[in-house]
């Protein structure tokens, strides 16, 4: 009559620890957290890199008031997509491009793209600096991002 107790017991008492130790490891996995922001973007624009078929030239051949430099600090590491669009309705008679800078100046990511559209989606951490250049667009464009991370 003892045995059937003892095995009662046993099997209550490896539920709990399960169960406890599910609870324990859910409890310090990490939480998915989202940083969003955007902004507008006034540059003037610089045709001289199509003009010159310098395209994917991190702009650094332009005029520096067509170039827009917006820097973002990350709380982790994470995946980082940046949108730029520009005011042209159609997406696509007005140029502008979209990098993403490392802490040290090193591009990470870019959209060179020929219309007003631009978008990059990239593995970021720490501090970066979106750049948007106007090429041949409308002076005004909005740049939006969503940083998504576990902590």
């Amino acid at each position: 009559m003892r045995r059937p107790a003892v095995t009662a017991i046993t099997v209550a008492v490896a539920v709990a620890s399960t169960a406890a130790a599910t609870g324990a490891s859910a409890a310090t996995r990490a939480k998915t957290h989202v940083m969003k922001g955007s902004y507008s973007v006034t540059a003037l624009p610089d045709p001289t890199v199509e003009a010159t078929d310098q395209t994917g030239s991190s702009c650094a051949n332009i005029n520096p008031e067509a170039v827009d430099l917006h820097a973002l600090s990350l709380p982790a590491k994470g995946l980082l997509h940046v949108v730029l669009d520009g005011t042209d309705p159609t997406g696509q008679a007005l140029d502008w491009d979209l990098y993403l800078l490392d802490a040290h100046g090193n591009e990470i990511g870019s959209s060179t793209g020929a219309t007003s559209h631009e978008e990059i989606i990239t593995p970021a951490k720490g501090k970066v600096t979106i750049k948007a250049c106007n090429l041949a667009g409308a002076p005004t464009a909005t740049v939006t991002y969503a940083f998504t991370y576990k902590k």
